[in-house]
């Protein structure tokens, strides 16, 4: 579907509702990048780890829970404030694939994450007419 995201380096794992997060999840901890969350072939997430602040240069390493684009996606919370495990048990789902691409590093690639994000979201919005289940709800 997004075309745009081949040029990255990328990795992916599926994450069992009885799966220790931490120890499936292969993304790098100085990472930054966006990831996107499958249920079966539906996408039901865009997300991204790496955020510009204060009109710095370059997007921040997330230093919590773990660091990076690893820690983004082991311990941050979903848009209705759960963590996934809790969320894969009330949508009643057994597992989900994740796949992760790093937009921004040191030497190839300087696209800010959340800009990625932005326009995959753009562009899913064209696509299927509204955002993906878990993107729209509000923290």
């Amino acid at each position: 579907m997004f075309k745009q995201l081949e040029k990255y380096k990328q990795g992916q794992y599926t994450l069992n509702i009885n799966e220790s997060h931490s120890k499936k999840c292969n993304a790098p901890k100085n990472g930054r990048g966006v990831y996107l969350v499958y249920d079966k072939n539906d996408l039901i997430y865009i997300s991204s780890s790496g955020r510009v602040t204060n009109n710095e240069p370059e997007p921040k390493i997330r230093v919590a829970d773990g660091g990076g684009l690893w820690g983004r996606l082991t311990g941050g919370k979903l848009p209705n404030g759960k963590r996934i495990h809790k969320r894969l048990e009330s949508d009643n789902i057994n597992s989900v694939l994740i796949k992760w691409f790093l937009t921004y590093d040191d030497i190839n690639f300087k696209d800010r994450p959340e800009d990625v994000r932005d326009i995959l979201k753009t562009e899913y919005v064209k696509l299927k007419g509204e955002l993906p289940v878990w993107n729209r709800e509000k923290k």
